[in-house]
């Protein structure tokens, strides 16, 4: 069986919306955020990095609601995981939202999760 047949559609659109987001194409990233997430729920690890990584392209948009959404469901599912790559996005989460740090909203999130936050 090859890597691609291991792969599901959600995979994909994760991918693609990274690819999108590292180009600085956010609106086209977030084409993909629907697909991203039909994962299985069970799927803590890749449900940690895809709802980060959408957090983080939320914050591009400005759209920091939804980014702390999103954000607090990574928080959920990165409890569920130990794994580098996630704590990788959480940090990066961290930095994109910190310009942003006097908006309630934001600053309601850091606070909240301050703790797991310091420590990605």
């Amino acid at each position: 069986m090859t890597v691609v047949a291991m792969k599901s559609p959600a995979h994909f659109a994760g991918t693609a919306a990274r690819c999108f987001r590292d180009l600085n194409m956010s609106k086209h990233a977030l084409q993909h955020e629907p697909a991203a997430l039909e994962l299985p729920t069970d799927s803590h690890r890749t449900h940690a990095l895809h709802t980060a990584l959408l957090a983080t392209i939320h914050v591009d948009r400005r759209h920091l609601d939804q980014a702390c959404h999103y954000g607090d469901e990574a928080m959920v599912h990165a409890g569920a995981v130990r794994s580098g790559r996630v704590r990788q996005r959480l940090t990066e989460l961290t930095k994109r939202l910190h310009p942003h740090r006097d908006v309630p909203v934001v600053a309601a999130f850091l606070d909240r999760h301050r703790d797991v936050l310091v420590a990605a």
